[in-house]
């Protein structure tokens, strides 16, 4: 888990550079590696992880588009996270059983 964390992390960096979204994007692939192994091992995602993620990558893509004016960024990225979890939504209403609820 730990040298996947770093691949991605090497990959992220050589991909963007220095930038100010670089943390969230850090963060969010480090959240994505660690919600993949439980995902593997135990097929669920935990809310303890998933939550904690979500605040975190928004906060830190709210910094990010704080510091480079731009704004548009993020409602764009909260408006595809609304859209996202309206079509997991609708998956876990019409056959429950394709979706767990989370731990």
């Amino acid at each position: 888990m730990v040298l996947a964390t770093a691949g991605v992390w090497a990959g992220l960096a050589a991909s963007f550079g220095a930038v100010w979204q670089l943390p969230a994007d850090l963060l969010v692939g480090a959240g994505l590696v660690a919600l993949t192994v439980v995902d593997l091992r135990y097929q669920l995602l935990p809310r303890r992880i998933v939550i904690p993620l979500g605040l975190g990558a928004l906060a830190l893509f709210g910094l990010a588009g704080a510091a480079t004016d731009d704004g548009g960024a993020l409602v764009r990225a909260v408006l595809c996270a609304v859209a996202a979890f309206a079509v997991f939504a609708v998956v876990r209403f019409v056959n429950p059983a394709a979706l767990g609820g989370g731990t």
